[in-house]
């Protein structure tokens, strides 16, 4: 909810794993599952929790009491969803080793601190997004230039590609309109769907160019999160760090996983069923 869901599970599934060593595997799979699902539900409940919520609330301008309205019968529903899972782990006690000592670099914590407010301002509105950009680009410059050798510009790329292609479909009228016509009325539906394929931020991004019910999207996204591992980056990034870990089982994790989020992702589709009617 304060930082994004990918964000948070970057900080928060080492962690786990690491208080997990020695456990048994089920206990250590059910806990990231559970961590994943908290970290995609949980994030849909602010403008910035998610990459989607953040592109749709600015290309709709969204209101946050509007916003607020639409998700919190979902957020409600996902706290208890994200906490369920957790009761099949049994409560055993952690055995920890002595920590390293570590200095914190107070003015680099205090220039990424001051960026950090900096976006969220971006994203309400009080700062232009030209100005953020700016900023935070001079900022690292000063601070910490490595940044920028590290930062994912495939990903950057790959969004651009994405308003492109949207730009470019939608000039041509009779595909434009096949979508149209697929799309408006069944947002929800569509970009849950087209979620489980593309994953949930590009999706957004698609779809937003054929609808311009972005409530409707904004829940459909969300929503989607949940489902395959591809639905939302979140869910990749949990495995890909089990994944790397000692005596991971892979396939294990991808069963529970897929028949968690799968009872979910029906579960949503139905809440935002009846909350239509």
């Amino acid at each position: 909810m304060i930082v994004t869901n990918d964000v948070a599970l970057i900080s928060f599934a080492p962690l786990t794993l690491l208080l997990f060593q020695g456990s048994e595997p089920r206990s250590t799979i059910i806990t990231l599952v559970a961590q994943t699902v908290a970290a995609n539900l949980g994030s849909m409940m602010t403008p910035i929790g998610n990459p989607q919520n953040i592109y749709l609330y600015s290309a709709f301008e969204l209101e946050l009491g509007e916003f607020l309205t639409a998700i919190a019968p979902y957020g409600i529903i996902g706290f208890l969803a994200s906490i369920t899972p957790c009761m099949l782990i049994p409560n055993t006690k952690a055995t920890l080793g002595k920590a390293a000592d570590s200095k914190v670099d107070t003015r680099l914590a205090l220039a990424y601190g001051f960026l950090f407010l900096l976006a969220l301002a971006c994203v309400g509105r009080v700062v232009s997004w030209e100005l953020c950009v700016l900023i935070t680009l001079i900022g690292c410059l000063i601070f910490d230039r490595s940044v920028l050798k590290h930062l994912d510009y495939s990903l950057l790329i790959t969004f651009a590609c994405f308003f492109i292609f949207v730009g470019n479909i939608k000039h041509v009228q009779v595909i434009a309109s096949t979508l149209q016509s697929i799309v408006v009325g069944r947002e929800i539906l569509v970009s849950a769907l087209a979620s489980q394929v593309i994953s949930n931020v590009p999706a957004a991004i698609m779809l937003s160019g054929f609808s311009s019910n972005g409530i409707g999207l904004l829940v459909g996204t969300n929503i989607g999160g949940l489902g395959t591992p591809v639905a939302s980056l979140a869910s990749l990034i949990t495995l890909r760090v089990y994944g790397r870990s000692r005596d991971a089982q892979t396939g294990r994790y991808l069963l529970w996983f897929t028949a968690i989020n799968l009872a979910l992702l029906v579960l949503f589709l139905g809440l935002a069923s009846l909350l239509s009617l």
